[in-house]
């Protein structure tokens, strides 16, 4: 796919044109795909479940239920009304890590 390019001046500044830019922890890309956010994502989801796991057998299933909302839950619902629109492949590989905490 040929990527067109644009040019923005404004007060007599020209822009760059960038094919990614992080706004507000989200990965925006020139075409919208989101793979950077939820790779992104899938790496912290991934470091905080390891993390879960090893305090799990020490933590009553009230606590181990506050904690996946805290950790897990916020993380995955940060931006989602943005980012969900991702392809199928990448909302997999999300549902894979939050399936793979069990409380």
């Amino acid at each position: 796919m040929e990527q067109s390019t644009l040019q923005l001046h404004v007060n007599s500044t020209e822009f760059e044109q960038v094919s990614s830019h992080k706004l507000l922890g989200v990965t925006i890309n020139s075409q919208l795909t989101f793979d950077q956010r939820v790779e992104y994502l899938c790496t912290k989801l991934s470091q905080r479940i390891a993390v879960l796991r090893k305090i799990r057998r020490f933590l009553p299933l009230v606590q181990r239920k506050l904690d996946y909302n805290a950790m897990i839950k916020q993380t995955m619902l940060y931006a989602s009304t943005v980012w969900a629109s991702s392809s199928v492949e990448n909302m997999q590989s999300v549902f894979k890590l939050q399936n793979a905490w069990h409380v």
